[in-house]
């Protein structure tokens, strides 16, 4: 019998805290390409001299990027709270982030998310009780 093993005892191993890092990383790195890459999209239109209508589609592009980072980049630090707090929602949603993350240029973070969620049997124990 491991120490684990014994009722009321959670799990504060290696993997939740890599998980929970990757988390951290990536969505802070959607945070700010959205809200940089956005914001510019948005704004450098409104702000040229020059009336050129070829620069109005990059407003609508802009909003896209910054509301598309601002939820990916929540949904990464809402699952790094969850695995935190070891609450299941936080558990699934960081499964959802690896899926995405494994067959895009994320796919480093993908792993490393996938490994220490489903392949690590003592995190795995933790939240599927």
């Amino acid at each position: 019998m491991d120490v684990f093993d014994a009722p009321g005892e959670e799990y504060d191993g290696p993997w939740i805290l890599v998980s929970q890092g990757v988390l951290v990383f990536t969505g802070g790195v959607y945070l700010l390409l959205g809200l940089f890459t956005g914001g510019i999209y948005t704004l450098l239109p409104l702000l040229m001299v020059n009336d050129d209508p070829g620069m109005l589609i990059m407003i609508p592009f802009g909003i896209l990027m910054l509301l598309l980072g601002l939820v990916v980049g929540g949904a990464n630090l809402a699952a790094a709270y969850g695995l935190g707090q070891r609450t299941m929602w936080g558990y699934v949603i960081a499964l959802i982030m690896a899926a995405l993350y494994l067959p895009s240029g994320c796919m480093p973070f993908g792993a490393l998310l996938a490994y220490g969620l489903l392949f690590d049997e003592r995190t795995r124990k933790q939240f599927l009780k």
